[in-house]
């Protein structure tokens, strides 16, 4: 039986240079996730 991956979902993450809970999640998606992109 082959071994079948759902493709990872497009993350998109609208962010403000000074906000914590943004570079958080920023730094999470960096090291998890290799779909992502941001907008500043």
């Amino acid at each position: 039986m082959p071994d079948t991956q759902k493709p990872q979902p497009r993350v998109l993450i609208f962010t403000t240079p000074t906000c914590a809970f943004c570079n958080q999640a920023k730094r999470y998606f960096r090291e998890k996730a290799s779909n992502s992109k941001t907008l500043t």
